[in-house]
């Protein structure tokens, strides 16, 4: 893992999730087979790999919520999220104003650990709820597929 954390979180989750490691609640240890994770997975080097195939798997709604983000910057609040959504217009996947959807789409982004909720009250003094990407090659990543004439545009647009 090279002393990468993120990397060893995400190589780990994925070795579980695959159940290609298991804990034996009766001896109390981890259990695995390294021939049949090494025949089962792509060992890889780049954190970002491992990102991207989770990043592959997540809803076309998911995906969307997180190219508008990506647009806001580094960190962002849920209402201005909410502003973008509406003035975009963007209801192929999502009706306007649908804040419950949104919110169940940042929690999942959470949840993977693509994002995080900013609780060290670095923006304390304002109302509502701040994320954060956990890595800026997670915000790359959200926009890494979209044709850079029509990023371009929606980056305009978002303002």
């Amino acid at each position: 893992t090279r002393g990468n954390p993120l990397f060893l979180y995400k190589f780990l989750h994925l070795l579980w999730k695959e159940k290609l490691i298991d804990f034996n609640m009766g001896c109390h240890r981890w259990e695995w087979d390294l021939e049949n994770i090494a025949a089962r997975t792509v060992v890889t080097h780049n954190a970002l790999e491992l990102l991207l195939r989770d990043f592959s798997h997540l809803s076309k709604e998911v995906r969307s919520v997180l190219v508008l983000s990506s647009c806001l910057g580094s960190c962002f609040s849920e209402r201005c999220l909410f502003l973008v959504w509406d003035k975009m217009g963007v209801n192929s996947y999502l009706h306007q104003g649908d804040r419950t959807k949104i919110r169940q789409i940042l929690a999942k982004a959470e949840e993977k650990q693509f994002i995080e909720r900013v609780t060290d009250g670095t923006y304390k003094l304002r109302a509502g709820r701040y994320y954060r990407w956990t890595h800026d090659r997670i915000m790359d990543l959200a926009i890494s597929n979209v044709p850079d004439d029509a990023l371009c545009a929606l980056r305009f647009e978002v303002g």
